[in-house]
């Protein structure tokens, strides 16, 4: 009696540890990220002023490498428990002097007041986005108020310092990221916000799916080792080999129904929540950058056109003919650098995407088998239970039943990724359909022509 109480309480703890953790994972870094809080103010919610921006235009990490050694040591502890990244700090960061685009005056940006009520959200277990068209306004042409907005930007960015330190407790994509989004964040914030919200979306749906997939596979192990034995208390005859089989097949009955209903709950959570969601996200995704990349492709377009077309016209003004030119010139060059650099964060955001999701489908599985099973000997060997009686207990038949469940398993994670597969570079116009160096022939070129034509004339 005392046996099948240990059995079972072992069980229950075992069973609730598991509980535990997937719950952990369904709430992702949110605890760990409420403890950084109380520890850690986020850098975001200062109010920078343009002096301390200009003395400290980065990531207030100085590259004083004699005080940072303890925080470059302890970094990937520092990671797990800071309230935001490099990249959110970038992304929450206004750059001052120009229009926020939230409705408020100070602090850090909102984008639960603007972007997120133009974007929806659902999903029982794995989580969608979907991108309502009023995401990416529709402006039909380039006015010339939008036109002085950008020969602002591209004047800061054309003098702007390139910034040699870095927050080391930061990955180096994360640190990659946060530099392009501080560059081109006065126009673009609404695009790396998605792109990123995209990011975590995905990992996260993996992530869960690694950690459930691994927790249904322990519970049936666990379930089998403490329970089993106290429904298989009978003692049947074994009478030669088939008798032995036949014996050992009753014994594995339950064991298989827990099997088959570990694999009815993975291929349920599979195909009727995992993979629509995430199709559903790796189809949004590609369709924002194709509307995304496509509004850069034409402002590039009408921008080259209006370069072209300075020196055409009745304006006879030398002063102004030339600021002008300089203001087009600058809004080619820095439109093409703008989608250059949009998808160069594209390529971020698809290697971090990749990356992580490796780690979670090879490393989660194992881990936390490791760990459990180690926990569940340690609770055997304190309740007194023979080892080998317990791992024998569920019979043959129940372990091949298990191993085809593992391998069913293993094939649905290896195919996780599998709902984003068609991502494709040509969905949309890229910084290679612009043409730039034919652009700017175009455009030197005709002022060439312009001069050489007057040039003519007066030599005549």
């Amino acid at each position: 009696m005392l046996g099948q109480a240990g059995l079972i309480v072992s069980g229950i703890v075992l069973l609730g540890g598991l509980g535990f953790i997937v719950f952990m994972v369904l709430v992702s870094r949110a605890p760990a990220r409420a403890i950084g809080r109380l520890f850690v103010k986020p850098k975001s919610t200062k109010v920078r002023t343009e002096v301390e921006i200009a003395n400290n235009p980065g990531f207030d990490a100085p590259p004083d490498f004699r005080l940072r050694l303890g925080a470059s040591a302890f970094a990937p502890i520092k990671r797990m428990f800071r309230p935001e990244s490099a990249m959110e700090n970038a992304l929450y960061t206004v750059d001052p002097g120009f229009e926020r685009g939230d409705g408020k005056e100070e602090g850090p940006y909102d984008f639960k007041s603007n972007e997120e009520q133009r974007l929806s959200r659902g999903g029982i277990l794995f989580r969608w986005i979907n991108v309502k068209p009023a995401y990416v306004p529709d402006q039909a042409r380039l006015t010339e108020e939008i036109a002085d907005i950008y020969h602002e930007v591209a004047k800061k960015f054309f003098s702007d310092q390139v910034n040699i330190s870095a927050d080391i407790a930061s990955l180096y994509e994360d640190v990659e990221g946060a530099i392009i989004v501080r560059q081109f964040r006065i126009r673009d914030r609404r695009g790396f916000y998605l792109l990123n919200e995209f990011r975590r979306t995905i990992n996260d749906n993996v992530r869960k799916l690694s950690f459930l997939y691994s927790s249904i596979m322990l519970a049936v192990l666990v379930g089998a080792w403490f329970f089993l034995p106290v429904l298989n208390e009978h003692a049947a005859a074994q009478h030669g080999v088939f008798g032995w089989l036949n014996a050992a097949f009753h014994d594995s009955l339950w064991g298989l129904a827990l099997c088959f209903a570990g694999v009815f709950l993975m291929w349920l959570t599979y195909y009727m929540e995992y993979v629509p969601n995430q199709r559903n996200n790796g189809r949004e995704m590609r369709s924002f950058l194709s509307r995304y990349m496509s509004r850069l492709s034409d402002r590039y377009r009408d921008s080259l056109a209006n370069a072209r077309a300075v020196t055409v016209g009745d304006e006879v003004d030398a002063a102004k003919l030339s600021a002008k030119a300089q203001k087009w010139h600058k809004i080619v060059l820095w439109m093409s650098f703008r989608s250059y650099f949009m998808e160069s964060f594209v390529r971020n955001i698809f290697y971090q995407i990749g990356r992580n999701c490796g780690y979670y489908v090879v490393w989660v599985p194992p881990v936390l088998t490791l760990l459990v099973l180690i926990v569940a000997l340690v609770c055997a060997k304190v309740v007194g239970l023979d080892l080998a009686a317990l791992i024998a207990a569920p019979g043959l038949f129940f372990y091949i039943g298990f191993g085809v469940m593992v391998f069913i398993g293993a094939i649905f994670l290896i195919r996780a990724m599998s709902p984003l597969d068609e991502t494709n570079q040509a969905d949309w116009l890229g910084y290679d359909d612009l043409n730039v160096d034919k652009g700017m022939d175009l455009v030197v070129g005709k002022y060439a022509e312009d001069v050489g034509f007057w040039k003519g004339r007066l030599d005549r």
